[in-house]
């Protein structure tokens, strides 16, 4: 499977705060040897859709993403049952620039005379080769196009990462096996909040709003204690 460089996402519309509520949605997938449309979000399982031409993407996404959100009787579902006559255009990868017979403009129009199925979110990354949205401007939908106003990337994931160096062996004396432990513990832990090492209590938590809460229940230490660990 290649890279996801856009996705379109058909919601019903919030009326109220003017979002979306999910209900279908497609990936653009983009690799060397091809590009495709993918969901898995049916029931006749993953089905994978190659547009007639790159510069289709968009449009050909469109097509297909109402013709799987439509019944059988409809209008984008009849035409492409016609178009491809005996092949499945629904049904595990469909390669559509290999048909004879394919009506792009029937189809588009087809497509913009739909009553509005909801809302359509289009997602485009900054990698994406979907160029072409003018197949939208024909569309009286409820429409969001999303793209990224900030890009950044922390590495090149083709480079080979170097493993991060182990923490050195702390010296024998410096510390007992208790508070050892309970730093070792403390390593994994995602809640904050401080525990009492070498004989230091632990101290109280505040939530969001500022109100102090009870304290962590640390390690037990020596002496039983179920608040701290007590240093050697």
């Amino acid at each position: 499977m290649g890279t996801g460089t856009a996705s379109l996402l058909l919601g019903a519309p919030h009326r109220r705060l003017g979002g979306v509520t999910p209900y279908f949605s497609l990936w653009f997938y983009e690799d060397p040897a091809g590009s495709y449309w993918c969901t898995e979000q049916v029931p006749q399982g993953r089905v994978a859709w190659t547009p007639r031409t790159p510069e289709r993407s968009l449009a050909d996404g469109l097509v297909l993403l109402l013709a799987l959100t439509s019944t059988p009787r409809d209008a984008v579902p009849q035409a492409l049952s016609q178009m491809a006559a005996g092949l499945p255009w629904h049904v595990g990868h469909v390669d559509v620039s290999t048909w004879r017979h394919y009506d792009a403009e029937l189809l588009d129009t087809l497509v913009a005379e739909t009553d509005p199925p909801g809302k359509l979110v289009v997602s485009l990354l900054p990698e994406t080769t979907v160029a072409d949205l003018g197949s939208l401007e024909r569309l009286d939908w409820d429409i969001d196009v999303l793209a990224p106003s900030t890009s950044r990337r922390r590495a090149d994931p083709d480079i080979k990462q170097t493993p991060l160096p182990r923490r050195p062996a702390r010296p024998a004396g410096t510390a007992s096996s208790a508070a050892t432990a309970a730093l070792a513990g403390m390593a994994g832990a995602s809640a904050a909040g401080t525990a009492a090492v070498d004989g230091l209590e632990p101290g109280p938590l505040a939530d969001p709003a500022g109100h102090p809460a009870a304290a962590l229940p640390g390690p037990r230490g020596a002496e039983g204690h179920p608040d701290a660990v007590r240093g050697a």
